[in-house]
């Protein structure tokens, strides 16, 4: 880097550990025990846990801890400030398609 440059972490601000929101894009079963574990240790409390999931059904391991599902993958990038991916690679290209900013993996 040259002197002016400004190195992208430079740019980040620290989030608030006790505050901050935990957003799942995949709620399958990597997401699902995850999230648990989680809650059930005493990590991050369920309120402050968020995923998507089109089949309301589907979303009973997450809603019966009390964990937010929201029915758009964008809803969970809005309101969360860290996201975790949890996609099999298969569906990862389709999953990213709508994001609108650069995406780092």
């Amino acid at each position: 880097m040259t002197g002016e440059e400004v190195s992208p972490l430079a740019q980040v601000n620290p989030i608030d550990k006790e505050a901050f929101k935990l957003g799942f894009i995949g709620a399958g079963n990597l997401a699902s025990s995850v999230a648990t574990g989680l809650v059930k240790q005493g990590i991050l409390p369920a309120s402050r846990i968020f995923t998507a999931h089109r089949n309301p059904e589907s979303s009973v391991d997450f809603t019966s801890m009390g964990i937010k599902v929201f029915p758009k993958n964008h809803q969970v990038v809005e309101e969360c400030d860290v996201i975790i991916f949890t996609v099999k690679p298969q569906i990862r290209t389709p999953s990213f398609a709508w994001f609108s900013f650069p995406v780092h993996i």
